[in-house]
C-alpha cells in the first residue's frame, strides 16, 4: 500500500473516510514528510504544525461522536503565504508585514478548512506576487524538486514544490498572469484559474492592488484532475448554504461530459514567444491522447494574441508603479521589482525612446514589453480597457464560429528555467497570461518529461530573452512538461472534463512525470 504522501487527495479521503487511518495519524505522516523535503526546497515557510496536531486531534473527536468531518474529511492541506490564515502574518514578500497577525482567514481559506481541511502551513511567494520565481527578503529562494538549480515559477511558487514534492495532498493559490498555473507545470502537477468573478482574490497585497480589468482569481493545486474539480467546487462555496458571491453558473460533473462531444482548438505555438520543442511535442501527445478518446481537435490560428499581451502588461502597470511604492515602505526591495518599479515610473516618452533603442541592437523581445510601461494616465487605461473588452470579443467569436468548445495549448514557452532567469524569461509566460486578459477558466495537465534530444533547437538570435530560452533548454533532461486547457467563460466543467480525459490517456505511460519520491534531487546534471 502508498504511503499517505504519495496519494491523490481523494485517495486520502478516501482512506480517512474507511477510517483506514486517523486524522492525527494523517497529519502526523504529512509533517513528517514536509520535514524530510522541506530544508532542500523551501517551499513551506510558516508552519503550523502544534496547531495542526490540535485540530487533528479535535476532528477525531468529532468523528467519534459521529459528526462529518466535511468533503475534505481531515485531510491536510497548505496555503500561498499571501492569503489570510488566521494566527499567522501574510507578508507577500515584504518584511514589513512579518508583525501583522491575520485574525481571521481569508474566505477561501475559511471554505477549505470548514470542508475539513486542516491547514499545515503556508507556502513561498515571489515579493508582491509581481514575477515567476518563489524568492523574496522575507522567506529566500524556493527551489524546484524535479532539480534544485530550477526555478518552480510563480506565484504560488511554495505550493507547487511542495505538492510536487509530496508535502502536500492539495494546495491554496491565487492567479493573475499564470501564478497558478506556471508553478503547476514547472512542478509536474494539475492546477486550475477559474472564470473572472469565480473566486476574486480577496488578498490585500500585490503589484496590481486596485485595478479590476484583471482580477486575480483563488484556485487549487493538485496531483490529480478529479483532486482539482473538488477542491475548485469547494473554493466556489458549493457546499455553503445559501450560496454566497457573485453570480454563478452551475459547475456540472465533468464525468457527465462526453468528450466525444467537445471539439477542441489546437494552438502549438502563440506566435509571441518561441515554444521549446519538449512543449510542442507535449501538445501534440495531449492532442493525439484526447483524439484517441474520442474528442474532435484540430489546429487553429486565433487572432493575433501579440495584442493580449501588450493589453497585459499596459493594465498592470497602468499607475506606474505607485502601488508598489506604496507597499514596498519600510522593506527592502528585490532587484525584479525594484526594475518593474523603475520602469513602470519613468514614463512613456523614456520608455518608449529605450524600446526603440532596444530594436535597434536587436533586443526586440524587451522593447516589445518595456513599450507597455509607464503611461499613467486615465484615458490611456480606459482605452485599453476597451481593447481588452474588444479583444475578448473577437476571440471569443472566432472561436464559436469555428465550432471549437475548448483550447489546447502548451503551458510556458520553456522549461522550468533556471534562477534568477525570470527576470528575462518573463515574456515567455504570454501562454498563460492569454487567459488572464480574456478572463477564461484555464487548467494545467503534466504530460511527459523533457528528452535527451530536446535540446537547445532554438535558432541562433542576438536577442536576450531568446538567448535565455536557449540556456534554459540547456541540460533540461527529465523535467516536466505540461499542457494547458482553456474554455470560455464559466466553462470550468468542460476544462475539467478534458483534464480528466487527457490525465486517463497519459497517466502510466512511461514519461509522464510522476511526483519525486526521494527528499533530494539531483542538483547538477
Amino acid at each position: 500500500m502508498s504511503a499517505l504522501w504519495q496519494l491523490p487527495a481523494h485517495a486520502w479521503i478516501d482512506r480517512l473516510a474507511r477510517r483506514e487511518v486517523s486524522v492525527r495519524e494523517s497529519v502526523d505522516a504529512q509533517i513528517a514528510r514536509i520535514e524530510a523535503v522541506n530544508p532542500a526546497i523551501n517551499a513551506l515557510v510558516v508552519a503550523r504544525f502544534d496547531e495542526a496536531r490540535r485540530e487533528a486531534d479535535g476532528a477525531d473527536a468529532r468523528r467519534a461522536q459521529g459528526e462529518s468531518l466535511g468533503p475534505l474529511h481531515g485531510l491536510p492541506i497548505s496555503i500561498k503565504e499571501c492569503l489570510a490564515v488566521a494566527g499567522t502574518a501574510a507578508t507577500g514578500g515584504l518584511m514589513a508585514r512579518k508583525t501583522v497577525i491575520d485574525a481571521e482567514d481569508d474566505p477561501h481559506v475559511a471554505r477549505l478548512r470548514k470542508a475539513g481541511g486542516i491547514v499545515l502551513g503556508k507556502t513561498n511567494v515571489p515579493q508582491l506576487m509581481a514575477y515567476l520565481e518563489g524568492d523574496n527578503p522575507v522567506y529566500g529562494l524556493t527551489r524546484n524538486p524535479w532539480h534544485h538549480d530550477r526555478a518552480c515559477g510563480g506565484s504560488t511558487s511554495g505550493e507547487g514544490a511542495l505538492i510536487a514534492a509530496g508535502g502536500s495532498p492539495l494546495g491554496l493559490g491565487t492567479d493573475i498572469g499564470g501564478s497558478i498555473r506556471v508553478p503547476a507545470a514547472f512542478c509536474g502537477i494539475f492546477g486550475l484559474k477559474p472564470t473572472t468573478g469565480r473566486a476574486n482574490d480577496a488578498c490585500g497585497i500585490g503589484f496590481s492592488k486596485g485595478q479590476r480589468a484583471i482580477i486575480s482569481q483563488a484556485g487549487v493545486l493538485a496531483r490529480s484532475a478529479a483532486d482539482i474539480e473538488l477542491g475548485t467546487r469547494i473554493v466556489f462555496g458549493e457546499y455553503e448554504a445559501p450560496r454566497q458571491g457573485a453570480p454563478l453558473k452551475a459547475l456540472l460533473p465533468a464525468a457527465d461530459i462526453d468528450p466525444a462531444s467537445l471539439r477542441v482548438a489546437l494552438i502549438e505555438d502563440d506566435g509571441v514567444f518561441p515554444v521549446h520543442a519538449a512543449g510542442r511535442r507535449a501538445a501534440q501527445e495531449a492532442a493525439a491522447h484526447l483524439r484517441a478518446a474520442g474528442v474532435a481537435v484540430e489546429a487553429w490560428t486565433p487572432p493575433p494574441l501579440v495584442e493580449a499581451q501588450e493589453i497585459f502588461y499596459h493594465l498592470l502597470s497602468s499607475d506606474r508603479g505607485a502601488e508598489i511604492t506604496r507597499q514596498l515602505q519600510g522593506s527592502p526591495i528585490d532587484q525584479r521589482i525594484a526594475r518593474l518599479k523603475f520602469f513602470a515610473a519613468r514614463g512613456s516618452l523614456f520608455n518608449g525612446a529605450l524600446a526603440a533603442l532596444l530594436r535597434a541592437v536587436g533586443q526586440i523581445t524587451a522593447a516589445d514589453m518595456l513599450a507597455c510601461f509607464g503611461r499613467g494616465d486615465t484615458d490611456h487605461y480606459w482605452h485599453t480597457v476597451i481593447r481588452q473588452q474588444e479583444f475578448q470579443s473577437r476571440f471569443d467569436a472566432m472561436l464559436r464560429s469555428a465550432g471549437f468548445h475548448a483550447v489546447l495549448m502548451p503551458a510556458f514557452a520553456t522549461p522550468p528555467y533556471r534562477h534568477g532567469q525570470a527576470i528575462d524569461l518573463g515574456v515567455a509566460g504570454t501562454y498563460a497570461s492569454l487567459w488572464n486578459v480574456l478572463g477564461w477558466p484555464a487548467g494545467i495537465v503534466p504530460v511527459t518529461r523533457i528528452r535527451a534530444d530536446e535540446g537547445v533547437v532554438r535558432p541562433a538570435s542576438s536577442d536576450r530573452a531568446l538567448q535565455a530560452a536557449a540556456t534554459c533548454d540547456r541540460d533540461a533532461q527529465g523535467l516536466p512538461v505540461a499542457v494547458q486547457i482553456a474554455a470560455p467563460a464559466w466553462q470550468e466543467s468542460t476544462v475539467l472534463a478534458l483534464m480528466r480525459t487527457l490525465e486517463a490517456g497519459v497517466r502510466g505511460t512511461p514519461d509522464f512525470p510522476l511526483t519525486p519520491v526521494t527528499p533530494q534531487s539531483a542538483s547538477s546534471r
